[in-house]
């Protein structure tokens, strides 16, 4: 069975209609014109326009850390993501940046929605380490 809600209502001279809250996923939606004597013969009543899928993205939630304590220049240090969302695992890659600096690009997740890189790179002073989760 179709779940069938009224979204809101539009002028049919200028049509536009902002939808919010609609949760996360695919959804179909179509445009129903019930007319009006002013705008006859150029609309035929009723009419209704075919459906058009929506697909509204999830918002995850997407923390780093470091693996142990402060590094010093030039020793290791695994920088690890945790992607999460409320629609199922997330898939994907996340890039690791250090302020404007890429230091590792499209670092795949795993199934557990996490993803981890190391290096002894880091440069030294202080830093601004970002991760970019860039979807699935």
């Amino acid at each position: 069975m179709t779940d069938l809600r009224v979204l809101g209502w539009t002028d049919a001279t200028r049509p536009s209609l902002t939808i919010d809250g609609l949760s996360p996923g695919r959804h179909l939606i179509r445009a129903d014109y019930s007319g009006a004597g002013s705008l006859l013969p150029l609309i035929v009543l009723p009419s209704q326009s075919p459906e058009v899928a929506v697909d509204i993205l999830a918002r995850p939630q997407v923390t780093l850390t470091t693996e142990g304590g402060p590094v010093a220049p030039g020793e290791l240090v695994t920088l690890l993501v945790a992607v999460r969302g409320s629609v199922g695992l997330p898939g994907g890659t996340v890039t690791f940046r250090d302020g404007d600096d890429v230091i590792a690009a499209h670092v795949p997740l795993s199934r557990a929605g996490t993803a981890a890189f190391t290096t002894s790179a880091l440069p030294e002073g202080a830093r601004r380490l970002v991760a970019i989760y860039e979807g699935d």
